[in-house]
C-alpha cells in the first residue's frame, strides 16, 4: 500500500509539473519581451555571478558520474572510455569559468580532474548498486537534457537574445517560432540547464532527511541562475522556463527509479532480518 501510494505521489508531481510548464511558457508567450524589458540589468551582479560560475556546480555532479564509471568498471570497457572524455570535457569547462589562460586551463583541469578522483575513490561506495545506479542515471540526465535537448535546439532556433536586440527590438521572436542556423542561440538556457544537474546529486542520497536538504539547496540553486540570466539579458523568461521544466520532468523520472531501487533494498534487508 505504501509502495502504491509512493508511486500514485510521483505521478501527481510529474503533472504537476508538466502543467506548470504548460502554463508557464503560456504565459511566457505574452510577458517574455515586456518582462526583459523589466528586469535588465547588464551590471547586476546576480547576472554577471550567474554567467560566469551557474553552471560549475552542475559540471561537477557531472564529473563525479562520469569518475564513478571509470573507477568501478574496466579501462577497456566502451562506457569507461566515454565517461574518461566526459570526465575531461566537464572539468574543462569548469575551469573555464575561472580562467582565460590555457596554460592554467590544462593545470586546473588536471587538479580537479586528480581531486574528484581522491574523493571518489576514498569517500564514495563506487561498488554499491545504489551509488553505481545513481552515476548511471546522472549520466544519461546530462546526455538528455543539457546535450541531446537543449544543445541541438538552441543550434537550430536562432532566436535573438534579448542584449543583442537593436533598439527597434524588431529581431524579438516568440519562443515557439524557429529561425534557423544563425548564430543566435537564446532559446533554451543552457546555463539553466547545467544549474538544474546539480539537483543531480539527490539520487546518490539515501537518508531522506539530507534529501530533502540537498534538494531545496538545489532547487534554490536552478532558480537563481534563470533568474540571473534573465535579468542580465542572455535569455527571456521561456528559455529558462523550458530548460527548467525539461530538466525537473527528466530528473525526477530518474529520481523515481533511484527511490525505487532503494525501497526494494530495505524490503530485501529487513526480509533478511526477519528470516534471520
Amino acid at each position: 500500500m505504501n509502495r502504491l501510494k509512493q508511486k500514485l505521489d510521483f505521478t501527481s508531481l510529474d503533472i504537476a509539473i508538466a502543467i506548470g510548464f504548460v502554463l508557464m511558457m503560456i504565459i511566457a508567450l505574452f510577458e517574455d519581451l515586456r518582462l526583459s524589458n523589466q528586469v535588465y540589468n547588464p551590471n547586476s551582479l546576480l547576472g554577471q555571478f550567474t554567467a560566469s560560475y551557474g553552471e560549475v556546480p552542475g559540471y561537477l555532479v557531472m564529473s563525479v558520474a562520469f569518475m564513478i564509471y571509470v573507477l568501478s568498471r574496466p579501462l577497456k570497457a566502451t562506457p569507461s572510455i566515454l565517461s574518461i572524455i566526459g570526465i575531461g570535457v566537464v572539468n574543462t569547462l569548469a575551469v573555464s569559468r575561472f580562467t582565460n589562460n590555457l596554460l592554467l586551463r590544462i593545470i586546473g583541469t588536471i587538479l580537479l580532474i586528480g581531486l574528484t578522483a581522491v574523493i571518489v575513490y576514498y569517500f564514495i561506495p563506487i561498488n554499491e548498486e545504489f551509488v553505481l545506479e545513481a552515476a548511471t542515471r546522472t549520466v544519461k540526465i546530462s546526455i538528455i537534457v543539457p546535450t541531446a535537448i537543449v544543445l541541438t535546439i538552441k543550434s537550430i532556433w536562432g532566436r535573438v537574445r534579448f542584449r543583442d536586440l537593436s533598439s527597434s527590438q524588431n529581431e524579438f521572436t516568440p519562443w515557439y517560432l524557429p529561425r534557423g542556423f544563425n548564430g543566435n542561440h537564446s532559446f533554451p538556457s543552457g546555463h539553466t540547464a547545467m544549474g538544474w544537474m546539480v539537483l543531480c546529486s539527490i539520487l546518490f542520497i539515501k537518508d531522506k532527511t539530507t534529501r530533502w536538504i540537498i534538494g531545496i539547496i538545489s532547487i534554490i540553486w536552478g532558480i537563481t541562475v534563470a533568474t540571473g540570466r534573465v535579468i542580465i539579458g542572455a535569455h527571456y523568461l521561456s528559455d529558462v522556463v523550458f530548460s527548467t521544466g525539461i530538466g525537473l520532468l527528466v530528473i525526477h523520472y530518474y529520481y523515481k527509479q533511484q527511490m525505487t531501487l532503494l525501497e526494494d533494498r530495505k524490503m530485501m534487508i529487513q526480509k533478511s532480518e526477519i528470516n534471520n
